[in-house]
């Protein structure tokens, strides 16, 4: 036998023998990664082909359902820099996912074989940062351990991007932590009580649409159902009159929210108004809220006056140029329609809406056909808006009567201006308008809330009770539901 081929036995055994049996993970997270709350990292075993192919929620299923594949599932706590050990398989490729809120770009890496000894990872807000390499940890910090908490932590953000909001299973355990300064979220330390978000809230859907994006940002709750509901009072004297009063209730809305992963429904009704129904609509959208179609009765995408809230607002009306041209010219306003959108948070918050819309009526009361609408929207500056929008009637039959407008929004420092100027062709000819609207916001209490709805249904027998009820401003909503048997 040549000398040679003895080599080829060893040389195999010392290929193998190179191969590392454990990963040294080390994964870097700001301040700012998840929103500021935990997420979870799992690392398993994949075949390249289903890599290509798997989805988020397949994903995050296997935090609660773990199978062989998985090496090691851990918490990721905002502020650290986490080392971590992971036993490698033989042979075989590994990925590393996080499972952020809100994921906006690349939330999983791909290891291929030969698997190397180490891995460094920094994490973004929302995704991996890729192309670049974190620092490493500063020599002389002193190593400690995130505090436990994992079953809290899963109440808060956490929970959002998991299937259920149940405990998980966590396999394995941060080796150390090189920034034992970082804060670590209230919801993270047992025993803390997690402190309450004194931000503003977005309105709903239906009445606001531009501020619900906020809660697409902000990633809220997957599964909730919401009760909403408010009332404005108006007042007036005229002296001209001798001060005669006139008091009313200019608006009393009530509604009902529905919020799915994907899908959203909403109805809401004004018992004070003419029209008393107000919305009712779906609305699907992709994982990252980028793609939405709506369905139903709701705001057409015109003016930036009309997609306001009126809660907002520092009057109760939206001005004469909006009443003129919704209520009087019919041009825009909530319709029944179907209409897509488009926004694409990193490139200035761009966001284009087109949709078409139930006509309206001529002098004799028959239905005219569809009409169009659209905006387009970007925001450059977190404290400026600019937006331009058109309504068109009768588009398939031919346009008669038109609007195209351009707007302006500025926010700073508790000061609100916008500024809308709008061209176009109305039934009695061309018009031309122009709306300025600045209010100064000053905080002046705390904020109100309803902490519990609770309603119910109960029966009684000579033998027999049985009670359902429910809190409808709960998360869980269901409370009791049982039945008692007695003797006489």
């Amino acid at each position: 036998m040549k000398p040679w081929a003895s080599c080829i036995p060893l040389a195999l055994c010392f290929l193998a023998a190179c191969q590392p049996s454990t990963l040294h993970l080390s994964v870097k997270a700001p301040s700012g990664t998840n929103q500021g709350r935990p997420l979870y990292m799992l690392v398993r075993k994949v075949d390249p082909k289903q890599f290509a192919v798997e989805s988020y929620g397949e994903v995050s299923a296997r935090i609660f359902q773990p199978d062989a594949d998985v090496l090691l599932s851990a918490l990721i706590y905002p502020g650290t820099l986490q080392r971590l050990k992971v036993p490698l398989p033989e042979n075989a490729p590994v990925a590393v996912s996080f499972l952020f809120t809100a994921p906006d770009g690349t939330w999983q890496q791909f290891v291929n074989t030969p698997t190397p000894g180490s891995l460094d990872i920094e994490l973004l807000e929302g995704r991996i940062r890729t192309g670049t390499q974190p620092a490493a940890p500063k020599e002389g910090d002193d190593a400690a351990k995130p505090r436990d908490g994992t079953g809290d932590a899963l109440e808060g953000a956490v929970a959002q991007a998991m299937p259920t909001g149940s405990q998980g299973p966590v396999m394995g355990a941060p080796e150390q932590v090189t920034e034992p300064g970082a804060p670590v979220p209230d919801a993270a330390v047992p025993g803390k009580k997690k402190k309450k978000d004194t931000g503003p809230k977005a309105d709903t859907l239906g009445e606001a649409p531009d501020e619900a994006d906020k809660v697409d940002d902000k990633g809220g709750p997957q599964q909730r159902i919401r009760v909403f509901g408010r009332v404005f009072a108006r007042g007036a004297a005229d002296e001209r009159q001798k001060y005669e009063r006139d008091l009313g209730i200019e608006s009393a809305r009530v509604g009902v929210a529905a919020s799915l992963s994907n899908l959203e429904a909403e109805v809401s009704a004004d018992l004070a108004s003419k029209t008393i129904l107000k919305d009712a609509f779906v609305r699907l959208a992709d994982d990252g809220k980028r793609l939405r179609l709506y369905a139903g009765r709701f705001k057409s995408p015109f003016l930036q006056r009309s997609q306001e809230s009126a809660w907002r607002l520092p009057i109760q009306e939206r001005g004469l140029v909006e009443d003129y041209l919704t209520e009087t010219n019919a041009l825009g306003g909530r319709r029944l329609g179907v209409m897509g959108e488009m926004r694409l948070k990193e490139a200035w918050g761009l966001k284009f809406s087109a949709g078409l819309f139930e006509g309206g009526e001529d002098a004799t009361g028959k239905r005219l056909s569809e009409d169009g609408s659209a905006r387009l929207s970007i925001r450059p500056f977190k404290f400026l808006t600019l937006g331009t929008s058109t309504y068109l009637t009768q588009v398939i039959d031919g346009t008669k009567q038109y609007a195209t407008a351009a707007d302006a929004e500025l926010n700073l420092w508790g000061l609100s201006v916008t500024g809308e100027a709008a061209v176009g062709r109305l039934a009695l000819g061309p018009f031309q308008s122009q709306s300025v609207l600045a209010y100064w916001t000053v905080p002046v209490g705390h904020e109100l809330g309803i902490e519990s709805a609770r309603v119910g249904v109960a029966a009684s027998l000579s033998n027999l009770e049985a009670e359902v009820s429910a809190d409808l401003a709960s998360k869980t909503i269901l409370k009791d539901a049982f039945v008692r048997l007695a003797d006489d």
